[in-house]
């Protein structure tokens, strides 16, 4: 089992981020660029955080992207099906590679893989009760 600390790392977000509103193009566009409030994500002067969505065709699952620190980089992905958010990948340690996949039901956490030793394939299931409480932290067995 891993160690309470350990998992402290991973700390877990209930609500994605609504954003601003998705732009509609075919192509990846920013919907916005603007800084946030001072002390929140503090970056180097000149960037900024950046939101990118794909628009989707009507029945197909919309993705967002997320350049929390405006270092180029996708921190943050959000898929929605139906207009509700079903899964997020998080890179949590901002390395470039996603260690941390999310699933989501009717607007709840209900289970998210972990990386928990950096090799880019996650190997701890954290699952959820309805309320956001831990119901379990599972080994995944290597694939």
């Amino acid at each position: 089992m891993i160690a309470a600390a350990s998992l402290a790392a991973f700390a877990v977000v209930q609500e994605p981020s609504p954003g601003p509103a998705a732009s509609q193009g075919p192509d990846r566009t920013p919907s916005s660029t603007a800084p946030p409030p001072p002390g929140l994500n503090a970056q180097p002067p000149g960037l900024a955080p950046s939101l990118w969505t794909s628009a989707a065709a009507p029945g197909q699952p919309e993705r967002r992207e997320h350049d929390e620190d405006g270092d180029g980089r996708m921190e943050r992905i959000e898929v929605s099906r139906e207009g509700k958010v079903a899964e997020v990948q998080v890179d949590g340690d901002r390395d470039g590679r996603i260690d941390r996949w999310q699933r989501w039901e009717n607007g709840r956490l209900i289970a998210e893989d972990l990386d928990t030793d950096r090799d880019g394939k996650a190997d701890r299931t954290v699952r959820y009760d309805p309320r956001g409480k831990v119901l379990a932290l599972e080994p995944i067995a290597p694939r």
